[in-house]
């Protein structure tokens, strides 16, 4: 069972790249039994070994209703986030980030709106970034690829973001 509450998103960071959203919302909390904020660890429960925490597995199947290539975008976002939160190298560094970037250039090939996958990414993002180690383990990561001098950018047509079979 999910709770919703509307909520006003001001900016959002995604990875390096910040998301701007000043639309209306809605927040959505996990209600399960397994309550990921109190994890120790980066890595939280995942019982279907998707790859993908259950909390945000449940908050993704009951945000996106009717749109299953956009909840395997967010899955893929989700995966990439989470490594992206572990990465120690510069090039596993600059490997997730591409791995954070390829959903949304899915997302629009397939014909979702940019506004609309960034509103479900941002609810995502905010349910994976809610301990304080995730919050250090991405900033930390931020400011390596900061420091990187990485400049986020599309360089094929969209589709070739997409994983084989999906388009």
């Amino acid at each position: 069972m999910i709770n919703l509450k509307n909520i006003v998103l001001s900016t959002v960071i995604v990875g390096f790249v910040g998301l701007s959203l000043s639309t209306y919302a809605k927040a959505i909390t996990a209600t399960n039994d397994y309550d990921s904020s109190k994890d120790l660890k980066i890595v939280g429960q995942d019982n279907n070994l998707n790859n993908v925490r259950d909390d945000v597995d449940e908050i993704i199947d009951e945000s996106v209703i009717g749109n299953p290539l956009l909840k395997t975008e967010l899955r893929r976002y989700a995966w990439a986030l989470e490594q992206y939160m572990q990465a120690q190298t510069p090039t596993q560094i600059i490997n997730y980030t591409y791995s954070m970037d390829a959903p949304r250039w899915c997302s629009i090939a397939l014909g979702i709106s940019d506004d609309d996958y960034s509103e479900y990414a941002a609810i995502v993002f905010n349910q994976m970034i809610n301990t304080t180690q995730r919050k250090l383990a991405v900033a930390k990561v931020d400011m390596r690829l900061r420091n990187l001098g990485y400049v986020s950018k599309r360089m094929r047509p969209f589709s070739d973001y997409c994983e084989k079979g999906l388009i």
